[in-house]
C-alpha cells in the first residue's frame, strides 16, 4: 500500500451543541467523509473530561486529496456551519509522515 497522510481536526464545541453534534451531525459527517474519493478512513473520538472536545482522525491518499476534501467542505458551507458550533477555532494538523515500527 502506498504511503498516506493523516489529518486531525480538534473541535471544542459550545456546551449546548455537544449532544446535537455527536448524536445528529457527526454520523452524517463521517459517512460523507468516508465516501469522498481519496479518503482511506475517518473516525472521531470524544474527550470525557468536560471540555467538549472532539477529535477527527482521517487518513487520505495524499496531501492533494486532503486539499480537495477541505475545498469540497468549504464549497458546501459546512466549515462555516461547524465554526458556528465552536468556542474557539478548530486545530487542524496534517501529518504527512508515518513512523515505521518493527
Amino acid at each position: 500500500m502506498t504511503p498516506s497522510v493523516t489529518f486531525t481536526v480538534q473541535l471544542t464545541l459550545k456546551p449546548d451543541e455537544v449532544e446535537r453534534f455527536c448524536d445528529s451531525l457527526l454520523p452524517e459527517l463521517l459517512q460523507q467523509t468516508r465516501g469522498f474519493e481519496g479518503v482511506r478512513s475517518a473516525r472521531a473520538v470524544r474527550m470525557d473530561d468536560g471540555s467538549n472536545r472532539v477529535l477527527f482522525i482521517d487518513e487520505f491518499d495524499s496531501i492533494e486529496a486532503n486539499q480537495r476534501y477541505l475545498a469540497w467542505r468549504e464549497e458546501r458551507g459546512e466549515l462555516t456551519m461547524l465554526r458556528s458550533l465552536l468556542t474557539q477555532p478548530p486545530i487542524m494538523d496534517l501529518w504527512p509522515l508515518t513512523i515505521k515500527t518493527v
